[in-house]
This record gives structure tokens, sequence and C-alpha cells, in this order.
């Protein structure tokens, strides 16, 4: 009866210290934005976690559009062509 009482705060708890131990934020649910890529002409780097140096899992053009699920600090999780990471929000128009 108590886990049952207490499932939400259980599942809480469990995804932050998964967050905590991984080094990747906690990104609570939101609404979800589409948002335009604006850099000087090149690139943006799609990472696998919010640092300069998270691994590049991507690419995306300057003027394309992306999905932006959450914005977390200076970055945004972002789907670009099938590719969920985080970009920086510096470069990213809602």
């Amino acid at each position: 009866n108590w886990i049952r009482e207490n499932l939400t705060n259980i599942a809480i708890n469990l995804t932050q210290s998964l967050c905590d131990y991984f080094g990747i934020p906690l990104v609570e649910a939101g609404p979800i934005f589409r948002g335009t890529v604006v850099t000087d002409g090149s690139n943006l780097n799609l990472r696998k976690f919010p640092s300069m140096q998270g691994e590049i899992i991507g690419s995306i053009p300057n003027g394309a559009f992306v999905t932006v699920y959450s914005r977390t600090g200076n970055w945004d999780v972002v789907s670009y062509q099938g590719l969920i990471g985080y970009a920086s929000s510096e470069f990213i128009m809602i």
C-alpha cells in the first residue's frame, strides 16, 4: 500500500538518481516547440549530453527546423531527422 501511495515520488527519485549518475540533467515534460537554427551560416552540433565536451552525434544546418522538447540552462533538447540530443539554445530561435 505504501508503494502505491508513493509511486510518483519513487519514480521521480529514481529518475533523478539515474540522471545524476550519468551526469545529465533531468528534463521535465513540458510544451513542445518548433525552433529554427540560426547561426553565422555554419552547422550547429547536436550532442549526446549538454556540454561542449558532449559527443557530437549529428549536425544541424543553419535555417533548419527542429523540434524543441525542453530548455535546460543554455541547452535545448531537440530532435532533428530522427536524432534526439542537446544543442546550444543560443542558436535556436523559438
